[in-house]
C-alpha cells in the first residue's frame, strides 16, 4: 500500500494565495479607507444632528405618562373632596 500524505487528502483551494503588489493594494486599500472614514464621519453628523432635534422632543409613552399622572391627581384631588364633605 502507498502511504498517502496529508495534503493529498486536502480538496484545492478554490483561492490560492496570491501575492499583493505594495503599490495597487494599498491604493485600493487608501481608498477604502478612505471610504470608511467618510462613512463613519457622516454617520456621526447624522447622530449629532438627531440628537440636536430629538433633545427636547417628548417620547409618546412619556406624554402618555404625564397624561396618567395628571389624571390620577386629579382622581386624588377629588377624592380628598369627597373626603372633606363627610
Amino acid at each position: 500500500m502507498d502511504k498517502v500524505t496529508k495534503d493529498a487528502n486536502k480538496p484545492a483551494d478554490p483561492k490560492p494565495e496570491t501575492k499583493h503588489t505594495g503599490d495597487t493594494d494599498a491604493s485600493g486599500s487608501l481608498v477604502r479607507w478612505n471610504n470608511i472614514n467618510s462613512d463613519l464621519k457622516s454617520a456621526l453628523d447624522t447622530w449629532t444632528t438627531l440628537t440636536d432635534q430629538l433633545a427636547n422632543k417628548i417620547s409618546p409613552e412619556e406624554e402618555q405618562l404625564r397624561e396618567i399622572k395628571n389624571i390620577l391627581g386629579t382622581l386624588k384631588d377629588k377624592l380628598n373632596e369627597f373626603n372633606d364633605d363627610k
